[in-house]
C-alpha cells in the first residue's frame, strides 16, 4: 500500500489510490552502449516465458493490483514478444506504464519507410536489430505497435531518445537511428494521438575515452542541439523532455577508462556522482565544467516545461503527466 498514491515515479496514476506494482517481464539488454551498466549488472536480454508471465500477472491481479509499472531494460528487444506481453496485460485488465525505457531506435526501425540497410548501418553489431527485422518482415509497424500499446492499457512511457547528435551516439555504441528527428517527431505525435503520455529522455555532456588521453567530448553546440531536440519533441506532443547528464557508472564499458584517464577532471563524490542530475565531469578539453553542465540541464528543462512545471516536478518528485 505504500505505493498507492496519486503520483507514482512516472507521473499521475491512472487510478487514484489503487494497488500499483513495479516489476519486470524481462531483464537485461544486448545493445551494450558504452555508458550503460545494465549488461554487466543485469546480464544480456532475458525474457520471462509466456507461461510464467501469464501466471505472474494472474497472481498479482488476484492480490488486487490494478496498475503495473514495467521496468524492463529493453522491452523492444523482441517486438513480437513485446506484443504478446501487451496481450497478457490487456487480458488481466491492467493499466500500465513503461518506465524502464522504450528505445526510440526500435520504433524508428519498425517504420515502413526506414530500410533494412539504414537500420543495419546505424549500429556496429547487426544482432541488435535481429528480432526487429524479423518482426518488420512479418508486417509489424510502428503505428501497429503503438496502437496495441494503447489498446492494452498503456497510458504513459519513457522514450529513450538519448541525443540529437550522430557523433555522440556513434561514439557511445548507440544506434544512430535516434537522431532521425523527423521520424521521432512523427512517433511522438502518434503516441499522443493514442493517448499515451510520453517523457523523452536525453543525455548531455558525452565524454568517451579513445585512449592515450584522447577523448570524444560533446561540444556546447551539440549540447544545445539536444536541448532543442527535446523542446521540439515537446512541441510534437511529448509531455516533457527529461534531461540527464552523462555520468560514469561502475560496470559500464567506459567506466574504468574514464576513471583512469580523467583524473582530477572526474568527481568521485557518491552523493552527487550517480544521480544524472549533477555534473560529475569537467570536459578534459575545457569545453565546459561540470557546474556549467548542471545549470544548463536545469535551464533546458525550464525552457520546455516552464518554471512552474519545474517547481511541480521537484515538489512531487515525479514526471509531468
Amino acid at each position: 500500500s505504500i505505493y498507492n498514491r496519486k503520483y507514482h515515479s512516472a507521473g499521475k496514476a491512472k487510478l487514484n489510490h489503487k494497488n500499483i506494482l513495479y516489476g519486470f517481464t524481462s531483464t537485461g539488454c544486448d545493445v551494450r552502449c558504452r555508458f550503460c551498466a545494465i549488461p554487466p549488472v543485469q546480464g544480456g536480454y532475458t525474457a520471462m516465458s509466456d507461461q510464467t508471465l501469464d501466471e505472474y500477472l494472474k497472481y498479482i491481479t488476484s492480490k488486487g493490483v490494478k496498475e503495473f509499472i514495467v521496468e524492463d531494460d529493453h522491452l523492444l528487444e523482441d517486438p513480437e514478444r513485446a506484443l504478446r506481453v501487451f496481450d497478457k496485460l490487456q487480458e488481466n485488465k491492467l493499466f500500465w506504464v513503461e518506465e524502464g525505457g522504450i528505445s526510440l531506435f526500435g520504433l524508428v526501425a519498425l517504420m515502413p519507410e526506414v530500410s533494412e540497410k539504414e537500420i543495419l548501418n546505424s549500429v556496429d553489431n547487426p544482432k541488435v536489430f535481429e528480432k526487429t527485422i524479423e518482426a518488420k518482415r512479418k508486417g509489424i509497424t510502428t503505428d501497429h505497435f503503438i496502437k496495441r500499446m494503447a489498446e492494452s492499457g498503456c497510458y504513459n512511457i519513457y522514450l529513450a531518445v538519448e541525443s540529437a547528435n550522430y557523433d555522440s551516439l556513434d561514439n557511445s555504441n548507440k544506434p544512430t537511428l535516434n537522431n532521425y528527428q523527423h521520424h521521432a517527431f512523427r512517433i511522438v505525435k502518434s503516441l499522443k494521438e493514442n493517448n499515451i503520455i510520453t517523457t523523452c529522455g536525453l543525455m548531455l555532456g558525452f565524454v568517451e575515452p579513445k585512449g592515450n588521453k584522447n577523448f570524444y567530448v560533446e561540444s556546447r553546440k551539440q549540447i544545445e542541439n539536444s536541448i532543442s531536440y527535446g523542446g521540439d519533441l515537446v512541441k510534437s506532443g511529448a509531455a516533457w523532455s527529461q534531461l540527464f547528464l552523462t555520468t560514469p557508472l561502475p560496470g559500464a564499458p567506459n567506466f574504468k577508462p574514464l576513471v583512469k584517464e580523467l583524473g582530477s577532471y572526474l568527481l568521485r563524490n557518491t552523493d552527487e556522482g550517480y544521480t544524472h542530475e549533477f555534473g560529475t565531469m569537467n570536459a578534459p578539453n575545457n569545453e565546459w565544467t561540470r557546474d556549467e553542465l548542471s545549470l544548463v540541464r536545469v535551464g533546458g528543462i525550464i525552457e520546455t516545461i516552464g518554471i512552474e512545471g519545474y517547481k511541480e516536478i521537484l515538489f512531487r518528485r515525479s514526471w509531468p503527466s
